[in-house]
């Protein structure tokens, strides 16, 4: 991903022709983000559209679900890092007989090795989280060490900058490689209401978490967009907000896990290929070309 510009806009948003259209058509305004006649969406880039919206749909949840059970955390445990916390690695939980189940377990791992289990807080996807502590600390199984493992050697070698990351951790197969395991580190807001579309990596480690083989950033420039009410007019309102992609010609991942963060804020990016209308984990085209 590569927005190199973004616009709030305001009132009753600027959309694109329902159709194809000539190059110096005027682009139409609608009623409004998700109004647009959507297009068919090439069978080239459909693969690639199902990728985005899954992986922008289990970094939200993962990531979310990592939010909650550190909050839980801190609330049962204030002094957790004199207790020896190391980390935390977030999953989706599952039941005695191996199936997924409709939550997330965020499970709090130590400083030292060998790697044991402290702490565990289930978030479920509709009711209260429930924390629980380990006593005694249990012993993490090996696929849970060289994840933790792959997630440190991301870490330590992702580009510094003046925000943290928060990692999130998959099996290397959800991004095409069975033979690693993915790492990503995704910028940290700082400020409420400001969206992160830049500073975002995806690290490959080797399946036993101990080589990065692959740290590749998720955009080009460092672009982090201001609260709307810091960067449109006064008594202005925002209904959506526009990128320009180079990189792809499709929305990536990103733009589904920022819309899904932002509460499902409609997002459209202008690619090579058209404009796209990102609405929480629905990705449609709405304008097959570019704009000028």
């Amino acid at each position: 991903m590569n927005p190199m510009r973004l616009g709030v806009l305001l009132g009753l948003a600027a959309g694109c022709a329902s159709g194809p259209r000539p190059a110096d058509a005027p682009r139409a305004v609608t009623d409004g983000p998700g109004t647009e006649q959507p297009l068919p969406i090439p069978a080239e880039l459909a693969p690639h559209i199902s990728e985005s919206i899954e992986l922008g749909r289990t970094l939200y949840l993962l990531d979310k679900a990592s939010a909650i059970g550190t909050d839980v955390l801190q609330a049962n445990v204030p002094d957790f890092h004199g207790r020896g916390v190391g980390g935390w690695l977030t999953v989706r939980a599952a039941d005695d007989a191996g199936q997924p189940t409709d939550a997330f377990a965020v499970v709090f791992f130590t400083r030292q090795e060998p790697l044991r289990h402290l702490f565990r807080v289930d978030v479920p996807l509709k009711g209260k989280p429930a924390f629980r502590e380990l006593s005694p600390p249990t012993l993490m199984d090996d696929t849970g060490v060289r994840m933790v493992r792959a997630r440190q050697a991301a870490i330590d070698a992702v580009p510094r900058g003046r925000r943290p990351y928060n990692p999130v951790v998959l099996p290397g197969g959800a991004v095409g490689r069975p033979d690693a395991i993915a790492v990503y580190l995704l910028s940290a807001e700082q400020i409420p209401g400001e969206m992160v579309f830049g500073i975002h990596y995806r690290a490959l480690v080797s399946a036993d978490g101990s080589t990065v083989k692959q740290m590749l950033p998720l955009s080009k420039s460092a672009l982090v967009v201001p609260p709307p009410a810091q960067s449109i007019p006064p008594g202005a309102k925002a209904v959506a907000s526009f990128v320009t992609q180079i990189v792809t010609d499709w929305p990536s991942e990103v733009h589904v896990f920022v819309s899904l963060l932002h509460h499902r804020v409609p997002l459209y990016v202008a690619t090579q290929r058209g404009i796209w209308l990102v609405i929480g984990d629905k990705i449609t085209l709405i304008d097959d070309k570019p704009p000028h």
